[in-house]
């Protein structure tokens, strides 16, 4: 009997592809990431011939796991088109009449769903956003249910990007991770958390504002319910409880709202991202946990007032460098955390503070930036064309935001919504969009600003789109895109005054600078131009004062098809400060130093075994450094370290510290451990 049993678990095992499960009350996750079946369809024979409901041809798969993309591959790398994924599910009788569906962390571009052989769901058109298909109605349970996805990356008119007109990999698969998700009913969808808070007295109570959105196949009108709601400090014991909320509630439609109040707050800062979560349970009336519900959230505020931005209350004037997701040769847009994490720490010790993304980007990476701490404008991929919308493109659009903020509403580190890119065609259409965009973003989140990002806004000033932001973001590529007679013709040299331009005519919004840097091999000078060219510009910026920030194009090389350099898998841009590989260029070096708030201006030899530093807080990147330690360590490692005072923008300390050897380097971190800049010392 004990035998029987062990087979039927290893065979439960074998079926489920050895997958990872979550399991909370009421709700339980299952990764699928492994054990697929792919083979692409250059032919589109797959429906013809019923692979939905037989299964792929044995002759033309190879396993894989997801996240994957085929476009990595040397021998299919460049192929658009259909291709498709099988694996098998199983699923336990215990678990009938439960809400069953499959989460895509994102499939590139389109992508339709089938359970053992009947249509369970489609996403077109949206390449970069998550969504559920509801599997429940064609389970089979006990046995292995067959799952099939179609996918299909070719270059598309009903497709944001729209057709060719973007500027990173067109990676095709199931690229971000997959998950079942098995529920009781009523199931929660998502929660919406808004935190509104006193940023001048923080010893007022915070209110949060819930909302909370039942999943529509999951519930019944009028049905009696009991909501227990927890709010803990994350990575704190789940005894660390700061506010709680239980009330016996009456279903009247897909949507509840509460409130709960949280005293002693810590605000979520790019410094030190204090990060709370909230987890919901719903019992129904029988009192069973029929879902569990978990999402993060920070107590942040970032706002305009006059030119000047402000965070947490603070005047701030910030820098970053934009990250491209896809760019690595090994991986593509199928990165590993490994891979991410490596990236993000490189981004990280670059001292970026503020980044941008021109698509919707995966919850692992704003997960990272919630708990490391960069901000974020989050975009659609509306990029250079179409200017006049059909009927299709703005149906997409509004899907796409939907699914972005819906999904992303939490995250702190999200401090903005892009509505788009360049888009350059037919000026005054692009007004008339971006009008239109906004709107739509303003139906679903009142509580972040909105931009536009501009490539014309030096040839149309007030009546260009940018004017319709909250913050003006212009690219800077004077010099070089912008240097062509199409494009303006702008000089390096006329960069301050037409900033001063853009604040006259715009006057109460700040500038931040959405993009700038040296594009090779396009133009020419190697990682020494783009050294000159970075300084320059940088120095530009931190000579306006209504200039709040600017982002630096870009951290690394990335794959793309419309790039320069390479052939092939391996075309790609060389814009960045790494390279291909992640390798650190001098320009890597020189952006760090320029982005750090805080500088060495005076190290002297004092007494027997110490220094006397001195440190001065800079005005571009400029915000107060608080908890930044100071760090010297001898050639032979040894280490001594001290907590930096409060240094605000502009002001100077002098530090006394003792040395651990005649010679080393001293290096400056943030609260999380982040380096921000060295130096070498010597006692001799």
């Amino acid at each position: 009997m004990l035998s029987q049993m062990l087979v039927l678990i290893v065979l439960s095992l074998l079926i489920l592809g050895g997958c990872k499960t979550e399991q909370t009350q009421g709700r339980s996750e299952v990764s699928l990431n492994d054990y697929w079946k792919f083979c692409i369809d250059s032919t589109t024979i797959g429906l013809n011939e019923k692979w939905p409901e037989k299964g792929l041809p044995i002759n033309l798969v190879r396993q894989v796991n997801v996240p994957h993309t085929w476009n990595i591959d040397p021998k299919i790398g460049e192929y658009m088109g259909v291709a498709w994924y099988e694996r098998t599910i199983n699923i336990h009788s215990s678990d009938k009449g439960k809400l069953h569906f499959i989460r895509f962390g994102a499939i590139n571009h389109d992508a339709t769903v089938w359970i053992n052989g009947k249509k369970a769901g489609e996403h077109l058109g949206s390449g970069y956003t998550s969504f559920n298909i509801d599997i429940s109605p064609y389970l089979m349970f006990d046995k292995p249910n067959r799952l099939v996805v179609q996918v299909d990356n070719s270059f598309s008119s009903k497709n944001l990007p729209f057709l060719n007109y973007f500027d990173w990999p067109m990676d095709g698969g199931i690229f971000r991770e997959v998950k079942l998700i098995t529920t009781g009913r009523p199931a929660i969808e998502n929660v919406f958390v808004t935190p509104v808070f006193d940023i001048k007295d923080p010893s007022k109570a915070a209110i949060l504002n819930v909302t909370l959105k039942l999943y529509q196949p999951s519930f019944n009108a009028k049905e009696n319910i009991k909501l227990n709601v927890d709010i803990t400090e994350e990575n704190q014991p789940s005894s660390n409880q700061v506010a709680s909320f239980s009330k016996d509630v009456v279903l009247q439609g897909d949507s509840l709202h509460f409130k709960l109040q949280v005293s002693n707050y810590k605000l979520w800062h790019f410094d030190e991202p204090n990060l709370y979560r909230i987890s919901i349970h719903i019992e129904n009336k029988e009192g069973i946990t029929t879902d569990t519900y978990n999402s993060n959230f920070g107590f942040r505020k970032l706002n305009v007032e006059n030119d000047k931005l402000f965070f947490n209350g603070e005047e701030v004037r910030l820098t970053g460098a934009e990250y491209m997701p896809g760019g690595d040769l090994h991986y593509g847009m199928a990165v590993t955390s490994e891979k991410l994490n490596d990236e993000m720490k490189k981004l990280k010790e670059v001292n970026c503070v503020i980044t941008r993304a021109h698509w919707q980007q995966s919850e692992e990476l704003l997960d990272w930036y919630d708990r490391n701490g960069i901000l974020l404008q989050e975009e659609i991929p509306l990029w250079q064309r179409p200017s006049i919308f059909n009927d299709t493109l703005w149906d997409i659009a509004k899907k796409q935001i939907s699914e972005m903020v819906s999904r992303d509403y939490n995250h702190p580190c999200i401090i903005a919504w892009g509505v788009g890119n360049e888009v350059w065609e037919i000026p005054d259409s692009v007004t008339e969009l971006v009008k239109k965009l906004k709107k739509e973003y303003k139906k679903l989140d009142t509580t972040r600003i909105l931009n536009y990002v501009s490539n014309t806004i030096h040839k149309r000033f007030d009546k260009d789109a940018a004017a319709f932001s909250d913050i003006l973001m212009p690219n800077d590529y004077s010099g070089l895109w912008h240097l062509l007679p199409s494009e303006g013709g702008i000089t390096e040299e006329m960069v301050p005054g037409l900033l001063k331009k853009y604040h006259t005519l715009m006057s109460g919004k700040p500038i931040i600078i959405s993009e700038y840097g040296y594009p090779e091999p396009k133009f020419k000078g190697g990682d020494s131009a783009r050294i000159a060219h970075m300084i320059k510009h940088t120095n530009y910026y931190a000579e306006s004062p209504y200039v709040s920030g600017a982002i630096y194009f870009c951290l690394q090389d990335y794959r793309t098809h419309m790039g320069e350099g390479g052939q092939g898998i391996k075309k790609h841009r060389l814009h960045g400060v790494l390279d291909l590989n992640g390798n650190k260029k001098p320009s890597y070096y020189v952006l760090k130093k320029l982005s750090s708030p805080v500088i060495f201006s005076k190290i002297e030899k004092v007494g027997n075994g110490k220094l006397s530093i001195t440190l001065t807080g800079k005005n571009f990147p400029s915000y107060t450094i608080r908890n930044y330690r100071l760090i010297a360590t001898s050639t032979d490692k040894k280490a001594t370290s001290v907590v930096i005072p409060e240094l605000k923008p502009g002001q100077k300390i002098q530090i006394e510290l003792e040395i651990p050897g005649k010679s080393g380097k001293l290096v400056i971190q943030r609260p999380r451990g982040f380096e921000v800049t060295d130096t070498i010392y010597s006692l001799k």
